[in-house]
């Protein structure tokens, strides 16, 4: 690693983007990090490192607002829904293992239904890039109170359904 970013290690805050990679581990010390840690998905080597160094981890994935909500998690959640109806469309395509489909409307004829598990920020994203897509949209989520302000926001032809298993199943055939 370049000497100026072992460098950067050397001080009581460290502020990243990204969690600490493996080769990092070994600059972890008696500090505080601020970065996303993705605990959960990454590989234990980093939450031992952590607790080995004694490093306080602040996580920008678990920080609150006053109202219980993750500003800080918002922005890549944002990305996450605008990419995962943009993937799913690219491996829908024949010449990437899809059937075929095109997600969108052709000539006032709609192709395709994005079905969408959980109507947060995630969800709230990929519900808009679908609808303006043109494609069908159904929204499944435990708020139906949100199914109004989704309807006006987006589209009035999204279709919302409460979580349950059998009527998910039902809809993904």
């Amino acid at each position: 690693m370049r000497r100026w970013a072992s460098a950067a290690w050397d001080s009581e805050l460290v502020v990243k983007v990204k969690e600490p990679l493996a080769a990092e581990y070994g600059f972890l010390r008696d500090q505080i990090v601020f970065t996303y840690f993705h605990l959960a998905g990454v590989s234990p080597g980093l939450t031992e490192a952590l607790l080995r160094r004694n490093t306080t981890a602040v996580a920008y994935e678990t920080v609150e607002d006053g109202r219980g909500r993750l500003p800080l998690l918002a922005p890549m959640s944002a990305v996450v829904g605008n990419m995962a109806v943009t993937m799913g469309g690219y491996y829908l395509a024949k010449p990437n293992g899809g059937r075929g489909m095109l997600l969108g409307e052709v000539l006032g004829h709609s192709y395709g239904k994005v079905v969408i598990i959980g109507d947060g920020v995630v969800g709230r994203h990929a519900a808009r890039v679908a609808s303006g897509m043109g494609a069908e949209v159904l929204i499944f989520g435990r708020h139906p109170e949100r199914e109004a302000a989704l309807q006006r926001d987006i589209s009035p032809r999204i279709r919302y359904l409460r979580s349950e298993p059998d009527v998910m199943a039902s809809c993904v055939k």
